[in-house]
Order: structure tokens, then sequence, then C-alpha cells
């Protein structure tokens, strides 16, 4: 597949084709970035072999996601010539443009919502990367889904806790065995006590399926509650911050510097 067409459809998946122009400019460079960077290590011999020879996958845990524009014009219904229109615009205006910090290619991740903040890299995965930084990144608590809740049973929290930590012990009563926790500069969870073994606030959210690491967690009768804020690892570029930015006038190229520290930009 030609590069630039798989980035049509990787913006087809990613971003809602209704984004301000400049907020899918951004997405674009962005998703290019990263494609780039995956790509250098793949062609010097760390290719995982899931990717069976490919370049690339359409697993967004794994690599970005991706949708061919037939599908993507079935989901978009009486839009989906305009819509199609602008996706094909964003990705074309910026064609061959990605991010490099220091002359190298960016790592340039990106999430849906922020919950205000962005992360310090470090404060999701092992490795500082000074571009990847923590920012101030605007209030969207008005949006839909900003704030989500989770319930799930006392026995069946436990569980998949012991899942991971076999030896984990609570006592008698759940509300004693809920510690401190512990906050990243982004405002997510860093660590959370529970019983006799510390959790990272990544670990909770990928063992309970959580929007983000943004959670406060209580026990009440036979359930515990989280209460959820964004959606996302919080690293890099916010897609609905990159909306309101481009929405308060800012282009692509001020959207990308807002979010990745000191990048350039390179065609």
């Amino acid at each position: 597949m030609d590069f630039e067409e798989y980035i049509i459809g990787v913006l087809a998946a990613e971003m809602p084709a209704s984004f301000e122009l400049d907020a899918l400019r951004a997405q674009a460079v962005a998703a290019r970035s990263f494609i780039l960077y995956r790509l250098q290590g793949y062609r010097a011999g760390t290719a995982p072999p899931e990717h069976n020879g490919a370049d690339s996958c359409t697993n967004f845990a794994h690599c970005v996601a991706w949708t061919s524009i037939e599908d993507a014009r079935e989901r978009w219904g009486d839009n989906a010539d305009y819509f199609e229109s602008r996706i094909r615009e964003a990705v074309n205006s910026t064609r061959g443009e990605y991010l490099t910090y220091n002359g190298n290619v960016a790592r340039a991740f990106f999430f849906a919502m922020s919950n205000g903040r962005t992360e310090n890299v470090e404060d999701v995965w092992s490795t500082e990367i000074p571009y990847l930084r923590s920012i101030a990144s605007g209030d969207y608590s008005d949006l839909a889904n900003f704030q989500t809740y989770a319930q799930i049973p006392i026995t069946e929290f436990v569980e998949r806790l012991r899942n991971v930590r076999p030896e984990l012990l609570v006592g008698e009563k759940i509300s004693t065995a809920l510690g401190e926790i512990t906050r990243t500069y982004g405002g997510r969870v860093g660590t959370i006590q529970i019983g006799n073994q510390s959790f990272r606030g990544t670990e909770i959210r990928q063992i309970f399926a959580l929007r983000s690491a943004d959670f406060d967690i209580e026990s009440c009768d036979k359930y515990i509650h989280f209460t959820v804020r964004g959606f996302g690892h919080g690293v890099g570029l916010s897609q609905h911050g990159a909306n309101r930015l481009a929405q308060n006038g800012l282009n692509y190229i001020e959207i990308l510097k807002t979010y990745y520290t000191g990048i350039a930009i390179a065609r």
C-alpha cells in the first residue's frame, strides 16, 4: 500500500472527521511520525513476529488504528463525501511531513482526551523522552464521556487483582485495604496501595479496562466504584485538545509544537 494512502486510513480511524481541519492535519503528521519511528526499528531487525513481515498492523494497541475508506464511508453515511474530502485534504496538505527532535524521527504518541494535563512519558512507560513532557491541556469537563464510571463486585475486584498478584492479601474489609494513592505530575494515579501490594495506576487501568489512569476509587456495599476522567494513556497529543486549539485559531504546526516540546517539522 502507498504510504500516504495508508495514512489516510489511519486518520479516518484515529480521529473524528468532523474535527477542525488543522486538528486533522496535526493528527496526520503525528501518525506519520509515529509509524516512521516504528519502521526504523523494524527495518533494523526488530520487527515483531506477529507482523508476519509487514511494516505495520491495524491493532491500535500495538501500532495505530486503520480503516479502509470504504468502511469509513459506510460509517459516515450521508456525510461520506464531505468527510472523505476533509481526511484527504488533511493528509495531502501535509504530505510527507513528520516530526523530528535533534534531527531524529520523533516518537509522536497521541491519545483521545486529556484529564487537563498530558503526562511525562516516564510516568506511563519507563524511559524519559525530552519532547514528551507534561503540559496543561485545557478543560474538557463539558465533553461527553469526559467523566465515566465503573462498578465492580468486590469479589471480582479481588479476583482480578490476584490473577496479577497471587500474593495479594486484603483482610476482611476491602475499605481498609484501599490505601494511599500517589499522583503523577499529570494528575493520574502513579501508585495505589491495595492490601499488602502496591499497584501502578497504569496496571489498575489495564486490569479493569478503565478509560484512563486518572481515577478515584471507593468501596460501597458489595462494590468497588471507579470515577474516571479523560480517555487514553495521556502521552503526547490529545486529540480533543488539538481540536480545541484549532477552534481557538492555532494552525497544525502550532498545535504540534504545543504538545511535543522542542520538535521540528521535516518532510
